[in-house]
């Protein structure tokens, strides 16, 4: 046991930097700790009202179960889309393999690391809420078994998350393009299962609402349902309980039995005949299609980097096979036609590759100053794989809304016009903030894309552009269009002054 804390403590120190962050400036650390307490604070503040809505409505018993489907999504998003990554990594698989220690060992602890970081993602979804259920029955003793369950719930998400990724792993081997198969395999999923939740609902009122919760509780995570009847609150403990031991016991065993034959999967390679004439091109085509390489053969740069984007595309696809009133009824929205421009802007303004795009550079950065290339090139490389991810999307997305929506022409030009406002403002002020935070030194490029400082300062500005329009509707009385274009015009001059300052960076002299 000791090699399986002596690894959990690498991957610990690996993953948040613990060794640097003592070096880290002031500022740095406090934009790190300010995000994440910001992330936590919005989703505790929003299972709170979740239950407090729930406490109103007459189903408070209703509340651990649906908490514990919530987390248990959630865990299992998350493990999902990070396990490949995480746990077949070919090189971290080689820098442990010349370590005394087993396969199973290595899982061991790879697991126990997953368990501890999805543990405290339960922990800010599930005890805010219960807490809350606590102050409304009082009943201490089923409160504190809760808590207990709060141990074992991440086991069964991490070890679905975990066969899932085992099996999109296996199969992608085979293909030459692996990376993008791996991520449209694993959006297939993802879209699989968030279409059978969304565009399945039905209208919602306080006669059918128990039958509705019991019907989605079921949808999403069918465990869930034995926590709806608190009066076998304890005997589905136990159930659950021996379930997730079970389960995590399984999920050990299989992984360590294929641990050790992922190096040799990880390593064929498709042969395809490669006899084609090599074209040559610019300097600007040539550094624009080495980003694009980069971004298409990192799944997690482009899950990551793209998820807002995926997603949209996502629901602009179901809106083909779905009433669109129907959707608008699930999110309570009467007139969705004034939300649509701010949806597909708000979904280019947190898909930014540019923020980390020069980062992932890594050691090679140095390369680039040997190459004929001014800055206006090198930016204008990587600002165009932020646009072109939002351009695929834009051509996709905004028809199909066209289409399907009944909008007035105000709402059509804002729906035309306010997202290319947006992707532009989007990888300017990304690539802004990448050139004045670059770093270079980093182990894992989960690090650079989750983690980094101009990572997160571009997550949040982008977040506070989609904010700002709503707030000065509701605070000035304006109507959401009216400060939709007001956003717009300041936005569009804020991309001219940004540009200007890009121009007059010189990043290769540092």
């Amino acid at each position: 046991m000791n090699k399986v804390f002596s690894v959990l403590k690498m991957e610990l120190i690996s993953y948040f930097s613990l060794n640097e962050y003592r070096r880290r400036k002031k500022s740095s650390r406090f934009f790190l700790i300010f995000g994440l307490l910001i992330g936590a604070l919005y989703i505790s503040g929003y299972n709170v009202l979740t239950a407090v809505s729930l406490v109103r409505m007459g189903q408070m018993d209703a509340i651990l179960a649906y908490m514990l489907a919530v987390a248990s999504v959630a865990v299992f998003l998350f493990t999902f889309f990070q396990f490949n990554d995480f746990v077949f990594n070919r090189r971290d698989f080689e820098k442990l393999s010349v370590l005394p220690l087993t396969s199973r060992e290595i899982v061991l602890a790879k697991q126990a690391f997953l368990y501890l970081l999805m543990l405290g993602l339960s922990l800010i979804f599930v005890l805010p809420a219960g807490l809350v259920w606590l102050h409304s029955s009082g009943q201490v003793v089923i409160f504190l078994v809760y808590l207990i369950l709060l141990f074992f719930l991440p086991m069964i998400p991490i070890f679905m998350a975990a066969m899932a990724g085992l099996v999109i792993a296996r199969i992608s081997v085979k293909v030459r393009y692996k990376n993008a198969f791996t991520l449209i395999l694993s959006l297939l999923l993802l879209g699989l299962f968030v279409g059978l939740n969304v565009f399945s609902a039905q209208e919602i009122n306080l006669i059918n609402f128990s039958f509705y919760l019991s019907q989605a509780l079921s949808k999403i995570y069918p465990l869930a349902l034995l926590f709806l009847d608190l009066k076998h609150f304890f005997l589905a403990s136990l159930v659950f309980i021996l379930l997730s031991l079970a389960a995590s016991l399984l999920g050990t065993r299989l992984l360590g039995r294929f641990y050790g034959k992922m190096d040799e999967w990880l390593g064929q390679e498709v042969r395809t005949s490669r006899h084609h004439k090599r074209q040559l091109h610019s300097p600007f085509v040539a550094l624009y299609q080495k980003e694009l390489g980069s971004f298409l053969h990192s799944s997690t740069y482009m899950l990551n980097a793209g998820l807002g984007v995926f997603f949209l595309i996502f629901l602009a696809f179901g809106l083909l096979f779905v009433n669109p009133a129907q959707v608008a009824g699930r999110f309570g929205l009467e007139k969705i036609g004034g939300f649509l421009p701010l949806l597909v802007s708000a979904s280019f303004a947190l898909a930014c590759p540019a923020a980390s795009s020069l980062s992932l550079e890594g050691e090679n950065h140095s390369l680039l100053q040997t190459m004929p290339l001014s800055m206006r090139q090198i930016v204008g490389a990587k600002l165009s794989i932020t646009l072109s991810l939002h351009f695929f999307a834009y051509l996709l997305v905004v028809p199909i809304f066209l289409w399907r929506f009944p909008l007035t022409g105000l709402e059509s030009l804002t729906l035309l016009l306010l997202p290319l406002v947006y992707s532009f403002f989007t990888a300017a002020q990304g690539m802004y903030l990448n050139l004045l935070f670059p770093r270079f030194d980093w182990d894992s490029e989960v690090v650079i894309i989750k983690q980094s400082k101009a990572a997160l300062l571009s997550g949040l500005l982008g977040l506070l552009s989609v904010i700002f329009p709503v707030l000065l509707a509701g605070l000035t009385g304006l109507s959401l269009p009216l400060s939709l274009w007001l956003t717009a015009i300041v936005l569009f001059l804020a991309v001219g002054f940004i540009y200007h300052r890009l121009s007059a960076i010189r990043f290769l002299e540092k």
